[in-house]
């Protein structure tokens, strides 16, 4: 992966670190963890860390694969029998090539939508063209896929001409915090903080229904030295009810969440969104701007989907003054995930591996 979890954690770190957890508890597996970011601190127990490193660091923002050498060398000591890898990006053209030629296996699974999805923007540098290139590769020459979703698995078929061979909901455990909801509203967002998650859109939500309910929103999420965010904090630092709690661990977003009535999601595309498994299994239902993967908040009745700004508006403000409404679609949510979204699901993963 590009990052172990220790060094950089979203979704997909989130996801392989229960995977780890879970075959560590197997006698018959030898881990190792390869990646380019690193947490240099960080001691691993009872499996190995390898950093994989870069031919011109200088370089590294703009594709992964100054880091082929590193990644097969490394493969070539390790020889694996079986590769899992994650993240869509050139490391996934490389394990497929080391794999074919050395009689390993290869699992990719799928992340996000975009992994499938066919690139209609510029990808600008040369080095990010290859990088998709060689991803490309791996698409079409991994011995299996896993998708998290049906919508990635007709991605995949559509675009590359084969299906997954399985579909593995994300998962995650059954909470151990208790579920305690206050008389005030909680609204809650939950993301790094990127073009694509669009923070300023929950910022400026929080603004104009403050006018309009008596409730409180927060913000969760890293912010990277390099974004450009300066004005959406000034924003968040501007608006009384708005507060920005930066990254925090797993376990204090689920305390959160715990005590959350609703959770917003402003992203233009997610892969399936961790954030809305923790807050079905805390009670919260889900109002989303863009996704509804697999139309699972429509059908299943544990949320819903706007569409449109407006529409995400006069949402919130339905859930809010409908207590109701809310808890019963909190209800259904917990149940819905704790029977679709449990950890069992790591052993379909772990059957593919052996």
């Amino acid at each position: 992966m590009p990052s172990h979890w220790s060094a950089a954690f979203g979704g997909a770190e989130c996801q392989v670190s229960y995977i780890t957890k879970k075959l560590l508890s197997y006698a018959e597996f030898d881990l190792t963890f390869l990646a380019r970011r690193v947490n240099q601190s960080f001691e691993p127990n009872q499996y190995k860390i390898i950093q994989i490193q870069s031919c011109f660091k200088k370089l590294d923002r703009y594709a992964f694969l100054l880091g082929t050498k590193s990644l097969l060398e490394s493969l070539n000591k390790i020889k694996p029998h079986v590769i899992y890898q994650r993240v869509a990006c050139s490391y996934t053209g490389v394990a497929a090539w080391y794999a074919k030629k050395n009689n390993a296996k290869l699992i990719w699974h799928i992340s996000h939508d975009m992994d499938v999805s066919p690139r209609t923007r510029d990808l600008g540098p040369r080095l990010k063209i290859a990088d998709q290139k060689i991803l490309e590769y791996g698409i079409r020459n991994a011995t299996n896929i896993i998708a998290q979703t049906r919508t990635q698995s007709e991605l995949l078929e559509k675009y590359y001409g084969r299906a997954a061979d399985k579909v593995i909901k994300n998962f995650h455990p059954k909470p151990s915090e208790p579920i305690i909801k206050t008389s005030k509203l909680k609204v809650v967002w939950i993301a790094n903080f990127k073009p694509a998650k669009q923070p300023e859109l929950f910022v400026r939500l929080a603004k104009e229904l403050s006018n309009k309910l008596d409730a409180s929103f927060i913000m969760m999420g890293r912010i990277k030295s390099d974004n450009n965010y300066q004005k959406t904090l000034d924003d968040i630092n501007e608006t009384e009810s708005l507060s920005y709690l930066g990254e925090l661990e797993q376990c204090d977003v689920n305390n959160v969440l715990s005590s959350a009535d609703l959770l917003v999601n402003t992203s233009v595309m997610e892969g399936f969104s961790n954030t809305f498994i923790q807050a079905w299994m805390r009670e919260v239902p889900v109002v989303s701007l863009c996704v509804d993967p697999d139309d699972i908040l429509e059908t299943n009745r544990i949320g819903i989907k706007a569409g449109s700004y407006e529409k995400m508006c006069d949402a919130i403000i339905k859930l809010a003054l409908d207590p109701e409404l809310r808890a019963e679609m909190g209800r259904r949510g917990r149940q819905y995930a704790l029977e679709n979204h449990s950890l069992k699901n790591v052993e379909k993963i772990v059957e593919l591996l052996r």
